[in-house]
């Protein structure tokens, strides 16, 4: 049985495609509402994970767990997850963490998964960042991206992000790398498409419309100003500032990888 904590978009795509696969998968939730046979509630400011996974016979975990809103409670994500692991040796864990990671991170959330990298590479527990999702249809930034671009009739507004550039992820390609070579991963790596892309070109791959250039900073404006006003969106300033100072180069790339047996 594969275990992934965390029910973000990365992990729910995750999730989709391995039990489309035929594969047996337990996601979790802190959400009553979202309880079901195939989904157990963790909330780790309450629960051991050992406590809430039981006799499962649990193979593979996958750890996108991460909340934006209380990030007190990510470390103590981490040390319930270590816990079982030591008690569980032959249980595989991949730590999921983002290219906005890395030692000097402009964002304050990538800032954080670096700090968590660094946590489980003390504990032998491998991280892969992950680019920004790509899945069909698409979800995340590239959703919002492509639903921006139907605000006008006859032209698509794009973020323009002069000498900044992000990658992709397939979500598809990633879950069947998880499945058929993680066992020999070790350390930080990533698993992205080495062609970098900026925003423009991103909102290219959602629309036909012409494109028409905006420098990326007049949102970070807007949005820093409705954050002072209270308005908190999911997609925020911080957000903004990760995907732009995404890391140049992506380290241990292991997408060319992804074919091997």
């Amino acid at each position: 049985m594969i275990l992934i904590l965390g029910s973000g978009v990365i992990a729910k795509e995750i999730n989709k495609y391995l039990i489309l696969h035929g594969h047996n998968v337990l996601l979790t939730t802190t959400h009553d509402s979202k309880v079901d046979h195939k989904t157990i509630k963790y909330d780790c400011s309450i629960d051991d994970l050992t406590d809430v996974i039981g006799v499962l016979p649990i193979r593979l975990i996958v750890n996108c767990a991460y909340s934006f809103v209380n990030p007190a409670i990510n470390r103590l994500i981490d040390i319930s997850l270590l816990k079982f692991l030591t008690t569980n040796r032959d249980c595989r864990c991949i730590n999921i963490s983002s290219i906005s990671a890395y030692s000097d991170a402009k964002s304050k959330y990538g800032q954080a998964k670096f700090d968590q990298e660094q946590f489980f590479l003390k504990n032998n527990v491998s991280s892969i960042r992950l680019g920004l999702p790509d899945t069909q249809p698409p979800v995340g930034l590239l959703a919002i991206i492509k639903k921006l671009t139907t605000v006008t009739p006859f032209f698509a507004i794009a973020l323009s992000t002069p000498g900044s550039y992000t990658f992709l992820t397939s979500i598809e390609d990633f879950s069947e790398f998880l499945l058929c070579n993680c066992d020999g991963i070790s350390g930080v790596c990533s698993f992205v498409n080495p062609i970098p892309m900026d925003l423009v070109q991103l909102t290219r791959m959602v629309t036909n419309k012409p494109i028409l250039p905006v420098n990326w900073k007049l949102l970070y404006v807007l949005l820093s100003l409705l954050e002072f006003c209270g308005i908190r969106l999911r997609f925020g300033k911080d957000s903004l500032i990760g995907l732009v100072h995404s890391i140049k180069q992506p380290e241990n790339n292991l997408y060319n990888r992804k074919f091997l047996p």
